[in-house]
């Protein structure tokens, strides 16, 4: 149920609608997407926010503001957390923060055509879908902040570099025809962004490469371009290319997460916090401004009670700095240093 008497929540287009509505017209909405998210080895549930908008002739009228804030409301007791790509100075005021860096690779063309190609690349056909999807899976059980993907839902060719981006998809095959990896590729004329890569093996990158190279000149460019973390395994590999790398840490904009519901976020990060805790320690409770937790040792487990207790050290934090955290975006010691958390004893 939504508080505000105004907002409706409807299911539309695969994502649940939450609007400002009048005379059956929506005046300012967005859509939530189901989602799990990797968080190293647990999976938490997330709301992805998309499609957020007001019509011209309802804005400065506050409707944004009370659909976001209706949105988060309903989230509470559908997901852990929620996320979405926001502007700059709008999104912390509902309690988001910056959560993913930006980063971008460049290889100089001249430089990948030393890669020689040891397997057989073509182009993607749907039968190689389910190869798509296990190569995926395989390579992001430990990631943090890698999707699940439905293999009913997902569309690889919907999957670009940047949003409204359609790929291309190159894959390649061992001896015996079967897709050992895949280079996923943005449908640009003029520009060679890799925004994904599946599989791992010298002669898989260099295979790879080997063709980024041909699509690259073939599109009058001489340098390919790389929209992958800073730990992926090919990136790790092509330094041996000549690599140039940025990462960029927005302050208030770019992917942002919050917590919206702190005690089921928590049960489903103890696969992940549960070996990170010493043997010495009883537990920790949380603290924050949407309500504490306690995380009690438990046998060879945690568990989570949506309470405070005196007899635990205690981490007193904001809830977007917390989700921060979780996404390794920034660390404990600098947000006690800065005085924006607390640590006792």
């Amino acid at each position: 149920m939504l508080s505000d008497w105004g907002l409706s929540a409807r299911h539309e287009h695969g994502a649940v609608i939450i609007a400002y509505r009048r005379d059956g017209k929506d005046l300012s909405s967005l859509m939530v997407f189901d989602r799990w998210m990797h968080l190293g080895r647990a999976l938490v549930h997330v709301g992805g926010i998309g499609g957020v908008e007001t019509k011209p002739a309802a804005r400065e009228m506050g409707l944004a503001r009370r659909v976001m804030l209706g949105a988060v409301e309903w989230m509470a007791d559908r997901f852990d957390m929620a996320m979405l790509y926001g502007i700059e100075d709008f999104y912390s005021k509902f309690g988001f923060a910056p959560c993913v860096p930006e980063y971008r690779h460049e290889i100089r063309v001249a430089d990948a055509d030393r890669a020689v190609a040891a397997l057989a690349v073509r182009p993607y056909v749907p039968e190689d879908k389910p190869a798509l999807l296990a190569l995926h899976a395989q390579r992001v059980q430990a990631w943090v902040g890698s999707m699940e993907r439905d293999p009913e839902s997902f569309n690889p060719l919907a999957r670009g570099s940047d949003f409204g981006r359609h790929a291309k998809i190159a894959v390649a095959l061992d001896g015996d025809g079967s897709v050992v990896g895949y280079l996923m590729y943005d449908d640009l004329p003029d520009r060679l962004v890799v925004g994904e890569i599946g599989g791992e093996g010298n002669d898989l990158f260099e295979s790879l490469t080997a063709f980024a190279v041909n699509a690259a000149r073939g599109r009058g460019t001489n340098k390919l371009l790389l929209s992958l973390p800073p730990d992926d395994p090919y990136v790790l590999w092509a330094r041996r290319l000549g690599l140039d790398s940025k990462i960029h840490y927005p302050r208030d904009h770019g992917c942002m997460m919050r917590i919206t519901n702190l005690a089921s976020t928590c049960r489903h990060l103890v696969p992940e916090w549960q070996p990170l805790l010493p043997d010495d320690v009883p537990g920790l409770c949380l603290q924050t401004d949407i309500g504490a937790v306690s995380l009690i040792r438990d046998g060879d487990s945690l568990r989570v009670e949506e309470a405070s207790s005196a007899d635990l050290p205690i981490l007193s934090v904001r809830q977007d700095l917390l989700s921060a955290l979780i996404m390794g975006y920034r660390s404990v010691q600098e947000a006690i240093s800065t005085e924006e958390g607390a640590a006792s004893p």
